[in-house]
């Protein structure tokens, strides 16, 4: 009796006057599903998993909700620079009027606060340092957080890159986002690898704060903050991790899947040969 037939995943009838032959198709079949399945899986992993997305929440104890309600979203993957998506909060007539600061600790050394700061010569900068010349509040970061760079969003700026300085922040070229307007409600940039000195598999750190343009602070961040208002000092209960995880390539993992299943799906062909002869 020949092989009723024997479709690309399944075999649908076996000849049942040679059992051994039997055995080995539905083991065939079993193996043949099996390795389908794992193959999938791992292109579908490889595929979604391609880029590494997170989004971060706004706090809700702002006194304005342009950070407190807003977002900010980081995407990338090993060996690639990072996407900065910061979208703000508040109705669409409301207007960014401070500065977003981002301090970022990207590599050894570093800030561990505000306090040695004396840049204002610009109000970017002032954000950055928390100081006008005459009053001064401390950004005391969370341990373990040391920053090297900061990030500075506003409207009438775009967004700036600095490296920080005791006396002077330096701007770094180009300008990671030309200046808008101040009811755009996202800001989008990127953020080199190399220019932070940042290891292709590394992680950002980063932590937030929403600052006027003469130095002062408020509570809006990404992050907790210890603060009890304006030119008070601020302690971050924590900082904010952007980590990439490595995907294997399809083709070094899902190939030894794909092998197997070629592997028995010639097994199975010589099996189903054998039938046909001897039926």
């Amino acid at each position: 009796m020949p092989l009723d037939k024997f479709g690309p995943f399944t075999v649908n009838a076996i000849n049942r006057s040679r059992p051994s032959e039997g055995k080995i198709m539905k083991t065939g079949r079993a193996v043949v599903s099996l390795g389908i399945f794992l193959g999938t899986i791992l292109l579908c992993h490889s595929v979604q998993g391609g880029v590494y997305t997170q989004t971060y929440l706004g706090n809700a104890t702002g006194n304005s909700t342009i950070v407190s309600e807003g977002t900010l979203t980081m995407s990338g993957n090993v060996g690639t620079d990072i996407n900065v998506t910061f979208t703000r909060g508040g109705t669409d007539s409301a207007t960014m009027n401070d500065y977003l600061v981002l301090f970022l600790d990207t590599t050894a050394g570093g800030f561990s606060s505000t306090a040695s700061f004396t840049d204002r010569s610009s109000a970017s900068r002032a954000a950055i340092s928390g100081y006008n010349g005459n009053r001064r509040t401390v950004a005391t970061f969370a341990s373990g957080f040391a920053a090297e760079y900061a990030v500075v969003i506003n409207p009438d700026i775009g967004a700036v890159l600095y490296q920080l300085g005791t006396d002077t922040h330096d701007q770094i070229y180009p300008v990671l986002r030309p200046q808008g307007n101040g009811t755009d409600r996202t800001y989008n940039f990127t953020l080199s690898r190399s220019t932070l000195n940042l290891a292709s598999g590394g992680a950002l750190r980063f932590q937030s704060g929403y600052s006027s343009a003469f130095g002062s602070r408020t509570q809006e961040s990404f992050e907790t903050l210890a603060w009890t208002g304006l030119w008070n000092d601020a302690t971050y209960g924590y900082y904010n991790l952007f980590d990439v995880q490595a995907v294997p390539e399809m083709t070094s993992v899902a190939l030894p899947a794909f092998g197997g299943l070629f592997v028995m799906c010639g097994i199975v062909g010589r099996v189903r040969a054998r039938g046909a002869k001897t039926s």
